[in-house]
């Protein structure tokens, strides 16, 4: 296996620093280093050769302004290992997460697709919760029925997956020209539609950086991506009723947080669009008649008692991390995890 490491960065010479310090600190050192510039003004190339002497393969690729499924394209594209580790600029990684990801297609050879959990955090590096939901079921096989698919894909990050290039190979590349940068759920549906080898490891490797900066921390603009998301599932002829049941519950389920944060005009034409896509539905048309009746204020507020109620029965984890402090440190104070041995010990007899 020779594992090919992605950073897609467009101005985040800010956040580079410090992701670039977690893939230097990895105990599994044997892989490539592929940095996709889309063509930031920041001082990014600078971040970057002050780095390039720590890796063994190192390679800066600076390209033309487009979109973040471009640049995954583009450093897939550049790229010459077996397996494919997307980091983005923000997060952060495990020094454990290579060596482990590894572990788990050493153990399972017909694995195609592995993610595992990630810690959110606020730019304070307050930790605010998990990735995984309590209860989450074990995953190891293909995803046999719509029930597992949409129990996978909204629990998987980029910079929380690898999976391998012949994976890319037959179902194909990320779709490009998402302007909210979630062009992953598409390609993780596809892949999990088209009976990709899937395993979910529940360790904390990744601690995913939520900020206003985030391609993803527009709910409206997502919101629009995953009702385009769900047209994409209407084209396949062989998309079944369940599918459809639970695309139509994970779209209602975004309703309260939409109505709460954003004008009557804007969750009017977002309910609209949902309508077109979904059909008949009361729930969607009650929300769409709210926005006419003057009743978002009423929702902001029953939302925020909600999120009231949900943070005194499961609050924040409460830590706060140095997010400056050397890797090692800043995964052990988040708790005790195994390392894994057989590869961080591989790794260190070949260089001795």
């Amino acid at each position: 296996m020779k594992i090919s490491v992605i950073i897609c960065t467009y101005n985040y010479a800010h956040f580079l620093k410090e992701a670039l310090r977690t893939v230097a600190a990895q105990n599994y050192p044997y892989f490539e280093l592929l940095i996709v510039d889309d063509g930031s003004s920041d001082d990014t190339e600078q971040v970057v050769a002050s780095f390039q002497n720590r890796f063994r393969q190192c390679r800066y690729l600076k390209k033309p302004h487009t979109n973040l499924g471009d640049s995954r394209n583009f450093g897939i594209a550049a790229a010459s290992g077996t397996h494919i580790a997307f980091l983005d600029a923000d997060d952060l990684w495990s020094p454990d997460y290579l060596a482990s990801m590894l572990d788990v297609f050493e153990q399972h050879p017909e694995a195609e697709l592995v993610c595992c959990n990630c810690l959110c955090i606020q730019g304070t590096g307050l930790v605010t919760g998990s990735l995984f939901p309590p209860g989450l079921p074990s995953i190891c096989g293909p995803l046999l029925t719509p029930r597992e698919i949409f129990d996978f894909f909204p629990f998987v990050l980029p910079s929380g997956m690898v999976f391998t290039k012949s994976l890319i190979h037959r179902i194909g590349l990320f779709q490009p020209g998402s302007p909210t940068g979630a062009e992953d759920w598409p390609w993780v549906i596809r892949a999990a539609a088209q009976g990709a080898f899937c395993v979910r490891l529940d360790r904390y490797l990744v601690l995913y950086r939520f900020h206003g900066g985030n391609l993803t921390a527009h709910r409206h603009k997502n919101f629009e991506e995953w009702l385009r998301v769900c047209e994409d599932l209407w084209r396949d002829q062989n998309v079944n009723s369940e599918a459809m049941t639970l695309a139509r519950k994970m779209t209602r389920s975004r309703i309260p947080a939409l109505l709460a944060r954003y004008p009557a005009a804007t969750n009017r034409r977002l309910l609209q669009h949902a309508l077109r896509v979904h059909g008949p539905d009361w729930i969607l048309t009650s929300a769409n008649w709210a926005t006419y009746l003057g009743l978002c204020p009423s929702a902001k507020v029953a939302y925020r008692l909600k999120k009231f109620l949900q943070y005194f029965a499961a609050p924040p984890l409460g830590l706060i991390l140095d997010l400056q402090a050397a890797p090692e440190a800043l995964f052990a104070s988040i708790a005790p995890q195994p390392v894994a041995a057989s590869r961080a010990a591989a790794a260190a007899s070949k260089s001795a």
